[in-house]
């Protein structure tokens, strides 16, 4: 049997002269790290097993709004961030409650948490998801279908997790803060908002408030949605603290009108 090693030959030349011909910072010890730096790791999400967990580690359908969109898209409701994921999309009575629909099951299917506590209320008209000023959610977790047991009954459609925006523990003492001013043209109105944020190595603080006034939605013809129109407050303080390197514990109270 003959073997031919010409071809084999030239690929070995090939990449010698690939690696001698580069600049010489190409394979440098900063290029090196900052590649290793600039890795994008798997999303990691909580609701669907109660800890956090790789997205693709997790069965069934799973989709995420990450901080950066929430910041990016500046929605007047939280229902207008989560059809960023497939399979899921709003039914709305109101511009400001609005409903969520996942995979054609909504209403009293689809189960909603703020930081993992169940919301409830006494209205037929989804009004929670009005709840969360969007300028206060740092993240949006959802569940597509009947993908987890940990919810009981009314889940079977799926569950909507909103996680809100908290303090860190830091090596040093840190304060953060932002403010921010919305204006909108359909519907037309104003919001308001803003956050701050101490934070040491073993606690941290946070507060937040916000005020909006918009009014009634328009249709594509520019006729007014009646009843459409909202305003409301939001405030919302929360603290945490710092056991030792495996126990934490956050409290956190939430007023909107």
């Amino acid at each position: 049997m003959k073997i031919d090693f010409t071809h084999y030959t030239k690929i070995l030349l090939l990449l010698l002269i690939t690696v001698f011909a580069a600049p010489e910072n190409v394979f440098s010890k900063e290029n090196l790290r900052n590649a290793k730096e600039n890795v994008i790791l798997d999303t990691i999400v909580v609701t669907a097993r109660g800890t956090g967990s790789r997205i693709s580690q997790t069965p069934g359908g799973v989709g995420a709004v990450a901080s950066q969109a929430v910041a990016e898209q500046q929605a007047v409701s939280l229902t207008d961030l989560t059809r960023r994921i497939p399979g899921v999309e709003k039914s709305s009575d109101a511009v400001w409650g609005s409903a969520i629909n996942i995979r054609g099951l909504g209403r009293n299917s689809v189960v909603f948490l703020i930081d993992g506590c169940r919301v409830n209320t006494a209205t037929d008209i989804n009004a929670q998801f009005g709840l969360v000023d969007p300028l206060d959610i740092e993240r949006i977790e959802v569940l597509k279908g009947p993908v987890s047991a940990l919810y009981g009954s009314g889940s079977m459609g799926g569950v909507v997790n909103v996680i809100t925006k908290k303090g860190q523990f830091t090596k040093s003492p840190q304060w953060h803060g932002e403010t921010v001013l919305a204006y909108a043209d359909n519907p037309k109105g104003i919001g308001t908002g803003g956050n701050v944020s101490f934070n040491t190595q073993d606690r941290w603080m946070y507060a937040s408030g916000s005020y909006r006034d918009h009014d009634s939605y328009e249709a594509g013809a520019g006729e007014k949605i009646p009843n459409s129109q909202f305003r409301d407050h939001h405030a919302r303080a929360a603290t945490g603290m710092k056991w030792n390197d495996k126990n934490t514990t956050a409290l956190s109270a939430q007023y909107t009108k």
